[in-house]
């Protein structure tokens, strides 16, 4: 267990990893590949919650297309205008 700055404490847990290919890339590609996902994971979850990417129901795939390319277009907009 380790102590934190502001004196919380925070278990560390192993992460467990699953490889689909023909040969395993080292280990710090696989670190990097994993830092990429994460990074996507948490952008999912900031449209879904904050940009409310899956409230409107739309009956086309066309309707979802643009309104999942509408949540990109957004999502950069918010992040060049961070300043």
């Amino acid at each position: 267990m380790e102590r934190l700055s502001d004196g919380c404490a925070r278990v560390s847990k192993p992460i467990w990893w699953a490889f689909v290919g023909l040969s395993m890339p080292p280990a710090c590609e696989v670190w990097r590949l994993y830092l990429r996902r994460f990074a996507i994971d948490h952008w999912y979850r900031f449209a879904k919650n904050c940009l409310h990417w899956t409230v409107p129901a739309l009956s086309t795939p066309v309707q979802c297309d643009r309104w999942s390319d509408l949540m990109l277009i957004v999502t950069w907009q918010l992040w060049l205008a961070r300043h």
